[in-house]
């Protein structure tokens, strides 16, 4: 018995572990969405990388077949294919026993977009912080095509078992890139708003699952307001650097042909990769130990 009550307290510590980071990841994206909305539309600089990171000029036989490539790509995003996988991740969290899973896919799923469909003209019209006139692709932030394939793509990692959840996330994460590069290179988007697309996908991906991981053992300690601060704080101070790096990367692309689309490209292939993995890791990649005490 000491043996079992050991286990399911360190289970028990581990869940609530777990929803800890899940909603700082789910804090910080909110932040990290208004952030990115701030500099893009209220900066003169944010403005200027946002339209210089569109392709100009392109043209050649390669450049053709990658944008028919990139063409198919983006066009494969519809509500047909959010209701087919969308379902098939629900099915198969529902057939693997996990009601809670079940419930978390389709909250996200439906808040993630619903959320994006609400932003996105509301900003336009209110139009805060006045750059919506000068830019290119106007009332277009966040990207809805961004924010339904991350949605899709942290769907299918949580509802996947844990052992697979990281192989899951490197497969699903490489159609988010392709289609995040492919809305800025046929120009249907600017980065930005493919940034913002995947960080409201986050943002509901993570506070949802924070919610169903919590519930696992609502007898756990709860951590204090300290903590709590102190473990957001380093999260925040990691992405703070992060940012300064690419930010310190994007200057110097602007005096190359192309080198803005390239580096532009190359972060939202980033974070494309690096957030549904992010989401498996929180999660856990292992199985989950046994209860049973081996003999």
């Amino acid at each position: 018995m000491r043996v079992l009550d050991a286990v399911q307290r360190a289970r028990q510590d581990e869940w609530m572990a777990t929803s800890r980071r899940l909603s700082n990841l789910a804090i910080l994206a909110v932040l990290a969405c208004a952030a990115v909305y701030v500099v893009a539309l209220g900066t003169r600089w944010g403005l200027r990388l946002d339209k210089g990171a569109l392709p100009r000029d392109a043209s050649g036989p390669r450049w053709e077949r990658a944008h028919a490539a990139l063409h198919v790509a983006v066009e494969s995003v519809s509500i047909a294919t959010m209701a087919l996988v969308g379902a098939a991740a629900i099915l198969y969290a529902l057939r693997r026993g996990r009601r809670d899973l079940a419930l978390a896919a389709a909250g996200i799923l439906v808040g993630a977009n619903v959320t994006t469909s609400v932003l996105k003209p509301l900003l336009a019209l209110a139009d805060p912080l006045g750059g919506e006139s000068e830019r290119i692709v106007s009332g277009a932030y966040p990207s809805g095509h961004a924010t339904a394939t991350m949605s899709l793509a942290l769907v299918t990692v949580l509802a996947a078992p844990r052992i697979w959840r990281l192989w899951v996330a490197f497969i699903a994460s490489s159609y988010v890139a392709v289609v995040g590069v492919g809305l800025v290179a046929l120009v249907a988007h600017q980065p930005s708003d493919v940034v913002g697309g995947f960080l409201v996908a986050v943002a509901w991906a993570a506070g949802i699952a924070s919610v169903a991981a919590s519930a696992r053992e609502r007898a756990a300690p709860h951590p204090r307001l300290r903590e709590r601060l102190v473990e957001l704080g380093s999260w925040g101070g990691g992405c703070a650097v992060a940012a300064a790096v690419v930010l310190a990367l994007l200057e110097p692309a602007v005096h190359f042909h192309h080198g803005l689309f390239a580096v532009a490209a190359l972060i939202i292939a980033g974070l494309a990769l690096v957030l549904p993995v992010a989401l498996a890791v929180v999660l856990g990649g292992r199985p989950a130990a046994p209860l049973e005490p081996k003999s």
